[in-house]
This record gives C-alpha cells, sequence and structure tokens, in this order.
C-alpha cells in the first residue's frame, strides 16, 4: 500500500551521497517527493536504515542552488536505495512542492543539469 503524502516526479538529476560528512558516491536520482527521493547506484552500497545526505540541486527563479538535506535508507533494491528525508530546510520543501506541483501540471519534468 502507498504510504507517500506528496506526488513523486520522475527525473534523472545528479546527486551526490555523503556519509559523515565525506562524499560516498556520485549518482542519479530517478525520482523526488517532498518526502524522499530515489537513487539509482550500481551496486548498493548501503544497508537499510543507514544515514546519509543527499545533496542536489533545484532551480531558485534564475538561479541554482544547491541543498545537503540528512536521510535514512528505507528501501534497498538491485538498482538503488530509496531515501526518506530526516529534516527538510523550509527554502528546500517550498523549491520542492514547487518544481513537483508546477511542473506536474505543465506535464514537464525535474531539470536533470
Amino acid at each position: 500500500m502507498e504510504q507517500r503524502w506528496s506526488v513523486r516526479k520522475t527525473t534523472s538529476m545528479p546527486v551526490m551521497i555523503y556519509v559523515n560528512g565525506s562524499p560516498m558516491a556520485a549518482c542519479r536520482a530517478r525520482n523526488v517527493g517532498l518526502e524522499g527521493i530515489y537513487l539509482e547506484v550500481i551496486s548498493p552500497m548501503f544497508e537499510l536504515e543507514s544515514r546519509l545526505e543527499v545533496e542536489f540541486t533545484l532551480p531558485d527563479g534564475e538561479e541554482h542552488r544547491t541543498y545537503r538535506l540528512p536521510g535514512v535508507v528505507r528501501h534497498v533494491t538491485d538498482g538503488g536505495v530509496g531515501v526518506m528525508f530526516l529534516s527538510f530546510h523550509a527554502k528546500v520543501f517550498r523549491i520542492l512542492h514547487t518544481v513537483l506541483y508546477e511542473c506536474r501540471a505543465m506535464g514537464g519534468a525535474i531539470a536533470t543539469s
């Protein structure tokens, strides 16, 4: 049963994964929502409940800004990991909400810069 409280948006945006403040892997996100992100990793290197940080760039008006959010691994598959965000910067929440819902209404996707 689906338990998400926001839409998921298909994407292929680049993401950097950090563990204990150190970069661990560069990958791509398959989808993103207000509560989490699915990351494509070749060989899942993270176990369930692993803590990490996910860094990504989002459009913010005329600019792009990079954000790093803490998360926990909730799903592990052959193709990647599902990460639930543990906290939110208010500005990230607003930007993600705008990107997810306004782009969805227009049939667009999240930028893949």
